[in-house]
């Protein structure tokens, strides 16, 4: 059983995930369907969802691997460069391994957030 701190520790965790989302333009939607429809729906809405998953990934909620962000990006033929959502997902990395080209790295983070209109600033992702 859980305890009622783990329980509002969960919540306020939810609440905070669930405020990040929004903030970064991400909504949820809940619609009821027929079951013999669920595969159609679901194939239909995939590249919706996988295009938050990206999102989500650039903002750190979620981790995706580089593979899955090139499959993802692929797949649904979304308008980025593989390379620079990878870039994004690993800045705090990127800038770790080379302090030396901090300016560099800001600057091409810069670049690739007003290109693709991404609701985040740098410093939301170091």
């Amino acid at each position: 059983m859980v305890d009622d701190g783990r329980r509002r520790s969960m919540r306020e965790y939810q609440k905070r995930r669930t405020a990040a989302r929004r903030e970064h333009g991400l909504v949820s939607r809940t619609t009821w369907i027929r079951s013999e429809d669920a595969e159609a729906y679901s194939r239909a809405v995939a590249p919706f969802v996988d295009h938050a998953r990206l999102i989500e990934a650039v903002i750190g909620s979620v981790t995706v691997s580089p593979v899955e962000i090139v499959e993802i990006i692929r797949k649904h033929q979304l308008p980025y460069d593989p390379e620079d959502i990878i870039f994004l997902t690993r800045i705090f990395e990127t800038v770790a391994l080379q302090p030396d080209d901090y300016e560099k790295i800001i600057e091409r983070a810069k670049v690739i957030i007003a290109r693709h209109g991404f609701r985040i600033s740098v410093e939301d992702l170091i």
